[in-house]
């Protein structure tokens, strides 16, 4: 594990699957949710990946497009990073392919970066075509954030955004059972308005066109009872409108997260 603390908050990272498990502002209740440790640890022990924080979906999004024995969301999250930095207020961590494995065949590097500033998390993920020849990607930043009670949550900024369903937003978004949508476009900074907690979430993504919304609706196998109703999904993601990478070509994606307390 790796922690970074500053006077402003702290950060916890696994380098099992480079995973940001925490982040408290100063003063302040951590933005993200995860699993109970026995949970996480039953996850890392059987090669899975740990529910909570913010996994690395990469360098694919969702199930394989074409092989369905391949790991959903890909093969960084279930991999350990190596850590090429870790001081004050910023980790940096990577992982490569060298083109040897059969779901993904190219040659390809990615390095995450978390840093805490005065005010938020920012986690960037740099993907690098270190090979000869092109390929599609696909990834995410797979957040799961902390909230009081899903059911009294608000998402502002996907107004205007069309969903995979092909539901229009008019409005706030709110959570009614289980939620599994990718909306396009959406470019400007987003709020989970948590009313159970009293404050606001702004999450600001970079990168991509399209922000992930998800929550089960009901618990799985590895998380603790009732505490899907603890946790809502708000991501950066390139699922459907993805870059092609040429050989040497990089691509970016982050995001920025931080808290405002409201009244109510």
């Amino acid at each position: 594990m790796i922690v970074l603390k500053t006077k402003h908050g702290s950060a916890t990272i696994d380098s099992y699957g480079g995973q940001v498990l925490s982040y408290v502002p100063e003063g302040g209740t951590d933005l993200l949710w995860t699993t109970s440790e026995a949970h996480l640890q039953a996850a890392k022990a059987g090669g899975k990946a740990p529910r909570g924080g913010i996994p690395v979906c990469w360098p694919w999004f969702g199930p394989h497009p074409e092989d369905k024995a391949a790991p959903v969301h890909g093969l960084a999250r279930i991999a350990q990073w190596g850590v090429v930095n870790a001081i004050g207020d910023e980790a940096i961590l990577a992982f490569a392919t060298d083109g040897s494995n059969p779901f993904f065949p190219f040659r390809a590097a990615a390095e995450l970066t978390v840093r805490l500033t005065d005010t938020a998390l920012e986690v960037t993920l740099t993907s690098t075509n270190t090979g000869t020849a092109p390929f599609r990607l696909t990834g995410g930043l797979h957040t799961y954030l902390r909230v009081g009670d899903v059911g009294r949550v608000e998402i502002l900024g996907l107004e205007h955004a069309t969903s995979n369903k092909g539901d229009h937003v008019a409005g706030p978004v709110t959570i009614e059972g289980e939620v599994d949508r990718i909306y396009s476009p959406v470019t400007a900074p987003l709020r989970v308005v948590d009313h159970a907690l009293g404050r606001v979430i702004h999450v600001a993504n970079a990168g991509c066109t399209e922000a992930v919304v998800w929550n089960p609706g009901a618990d799985k196998p590895d998380m603790p009872e009732g505490s899907y109703r603890e946790m809502l999904c708000v991501e950066p993601a390139n699922a459907r409108d993805a870059p092609t990478l040429q050989p040497g070509e990089r691509h970016t994606l982050s995001t920025r997260l931080w808290a405002i307390t409201v009244g109510g």
